[in-house]
């Protein structure tokens, strides 16, 4: 039989280090990206917007929203500027 000493696991030692709560966290991220040109945005999809969405998502094996999102604004964009003009 095992004893109780040889199970038990040392714990790491307690850090005084001070952690930047969620909320500060949030704000540096949005700084970061805002500093990068990009743009924190809220936005509400419709029924047939969100159902296209996961569609996307699924075909493309996109995990995020955000990330599908900016994929097809790229893509939209590239093929926009490669249509022929007028």
């Amino acid at each position: 039989m095992m004893s109780m000493e040889s199970t038990t696991k040392m714990a790491r030692p307690k850090s005084n280090k001070v952690l930047p709560s969620a909320t500060e966290r949030v704000n540096k991220s949005i700084e970061l990206l805002i500093k990068s040109g990009g743009k924190r945005l809220m936005l509400r999809l419709t029924a047939d917007g969100y159902d296209a969405l996961k569609t996307i998502m699924a075909i493309e094996e996109i995990s995020t929203e955000t990330k599908a999102i900016n994929e097809v604004l790229i893509k939209f964009k590239q093929q926009l500027l490669n249509m022929p003009t007028k």
